[in-house]
């Protein structure tokens, strides 16, 4: 069931970007990947699915650095998160883009 959702939801943001794709081809190619993982992150959380942002403690497993360091460690603090991830029933699909603290 779960599934069923997730690839209706899916195949319903391809359907929407078909429909807006004459109007997006004049538009800058980082609008156009910024607006389909918006959209496809829109339709996963239609499906049950969370999102990862603003957490404050970083974790390896849910977080992915822009910058690594040696005081990248578990634990440390987060500034701002860049790109949100997706998690689905525990589960961590796509790990948050994080920019940690100095």
């Amino acid at each position: 069931e779960a599934l069923d959702s997730i690839l209706a939801n899916i195949c319903a943001a391809i359907d929407d970007l078909d429909k807006k794709s004459e109007a997006m081809a004049h538009v800058s190619g980082e609008k156009v990947i910024k607006y389909v993982r918006s959209k496809l992150i829109d339709r996963l959380m239609l499906s049950g699915a969370s999102v990862i942002k603003n957490e404050h403690s970083f974790d390896f497993l849910r977080h992915n650095p822009v910058d690594i360091t040696e005081q990248t460690v578990e634990g440390c603090n987060i500034e701002t998160t860049v790109k949100p991830g997706v998690e689905f029933g525990g589960k961590v699909y796509l790990r948050a883009i994080v920019k940690l603290k100095d």
